[in-house]
């Protein structure tokens, strides 16, 4: 992260940092789905997708350390990807057989929602909700 501007997810508990490397897209997948695990919630939908493709997009474009938060919102696991890249990732409506450029179209398919929060002069926050089964209690909202 910018080193000069403050952190976005300053308070926050359990925010996971990676290196821009690629073998922290699979840390993360890892992550999010420990963390969902931990509320006791089934996602209705596999968030190692989307997650893995919103980190991939960060080390991609941005080169820069990747902090990933996973939250419960209203009912949903948001999870939020900051990167140093003020530039907003694009769903391209390229050719489907193509390589490259698939990655927010999957996340766009596959998350409940997905937005993207601009950090003035410190990038920016790609976040995307999952939908949650919660039959075995309600979670706590500790992350």
């Amino acid at each position: 992260m910018n080193a000069d501007q403050p952190d976005p997810f300053v308070g926050s508990a359990d925010v996971l940092r990676l290196p821009s490397h690629s073998a922290s897209v699979n840390q993360a997948r890892t992550y999010v789905k420990d963390v969902i695990k931990s509320w006791k919630a089934t996602p209705t939908t596999d968030p190692g997708v989307p997650t893995s493709e919103v980190v991939t997009n960060a080390i991609v474009h941005a080169k820069s350390e990747v902090a990933l938060r996973v939250r419960l919102v209203d009912g949903h696991a948001r999870v939020e990807v900051h990167d140093d890249d003020p530039q907003p990732p694009e769903v391209k409506t390229g050719d489907p057989h193509g390589n490259g450029g698939h990655g927010m179209r999957l996340v766009d398919a596959l998350a409940a929602c997905w937005g993207i929060t601009s950090i003035e002069g410190d990038g920016k926050i790609v976040w995307f909700d999952i939908d949650l089964d919660i039959d075995r209690g309600v979670p706590k909202p500790s992350r």
